[in-house]
């Protein structure tokens, strides 16, 4: 006997949300069903991938294919499914694509946080898409910083650790950049006095664009801009004190100190802070690489304790 996950298609939208509702439940019961017994993987595979296949390519469609991403978590290692295009999925184009979804935000970060564990071990790559996913925090920062209070411990590494200082220092770059995006996307823009209209010729600029790009990026090691960092920086000074930018500086000193406390417990070497020297703190002569990582650290307890007025300020003039 088969298992159908196909309902026929709505006519109104209060019809789509319930089917969604109960394909949500539905996947999730299997899910369940699986676990307590093994032996049913084999006959629900074909229906949880088969609904996988007709949903994918709909992000609409992406509150089902959370749980449909869960039973792969649970059970593709089992069945022996390649998770890649999945985790292509949920990983990359849900925060590339609907990182303004609040909803998606909150759902996607609660299966990171409670499947953290299944995720290092079935599914390792996940890690790639850092970059990716802290268009989340860039965006809606109060709203899911106690979700990467909780996350960020476990998503620095040794080959993550340089990086993830880079971003989290241009995280209100990021913030900046995400609006753009967004604006860029919309006719007619309305500002008043025209404020951003230069900025976002800047975003449409091609000789610009590789910067814009970089920040936008889905997975690590895709390059950097360490040398055209000032122009960046330059590039989005009016988005200084745009309210979604500001609220996402606020948030960053407390991400640096938790992202110090735990760089720290990583072996030092495989954890090198040449970070930004040129562009950023000029770290004294003669430290090595691990004690320059201990260099950053202190210069950025120093500059916390004695804060400028302005928090962007203080963000970017640590980074600048």
């Amino acid at each position: 006997m088969g298992i159908t996950l196909f309902p026929s298609e709505a006519q109104k939208k209060t019809d789509t949300d319930l089917q969604k509702a109960c394909m949500v439940e539905a996947v999730s019961i299997l899910d369940c069903v699986c676990v307590e017994d093994p032996s049913l993987v084999f006959r629900a595979f074909p229906s949880i991938k088969a609904l996988f296949g007709r949903l994918s390519l709909d992000l609409s469609f992406a509150r089902v294919l959370l749980p449909i991403a869960h039973f792969y978590l649970n059970h593709g290692e089992m069945a022996a499914v390649d998770c890649e295009s999945v985790w292509k999925l949920v990983f990359g184009r849900f925060p590339a694509e609907l990182f303004n979804d609040p909803f998606l935000a909150h759902e996607l970060l609660r299966f990171l946080r409670l499947n953290l564990e299944s995720l290092q071990l079935r599914a390792p790559e996940f890690i790639r898409f850092l970059p990716n996913l802290l268009k989340f925090l860039a965006w809606d920062s109060s709203a899911v910083v106690d979700d990467f209070v909780d996350l960020l411990p476990s998503l620095v590494t040794e080959g993550t650790a340089v990086e993830m200082l880079h971003t989290l220092l241009d995280l209100p770059c990021l913030s900046a950049t995400l609006v753009l995006q967004l604006r860029s996307m919309s006719l007619p823009i309305s500002e008043p006095s025209n404020r951003g209209l230069l900025l976002l010729d800047a975003f449409r600029n091609p000789a610009f664009r590789g910067l814009f790009l970089f920040l936008l990026r889905v997975e690590t090691g895709s390059g950097h801009t360490i040398d055209r960092l000032s122009t960046l920086h330059d590039l989005l000074a009016e988005a200084a004190d745009w309210p979604r930018v500001v609220r996402c500086a606020q948030t960053v000193p407390v991400l640096l100190h938790i992202y110090f406390n735990t760089v720290v417990t990583v072996p030092p070497d495989g954890v090198i802070m040449n970070a930004r020297s040129n562009c950023d703190k000029k770290v004294p002569d003669g430290v090595g690489e691990w004690d320059e990582s201990i260099a950053l650290k202190e210069d950025y307890a120093q500059r916390i304790e004695d804060p400028p007025q302005s928090q962007l300020t203080h963000t970017s003039t640590f980074h600048l």
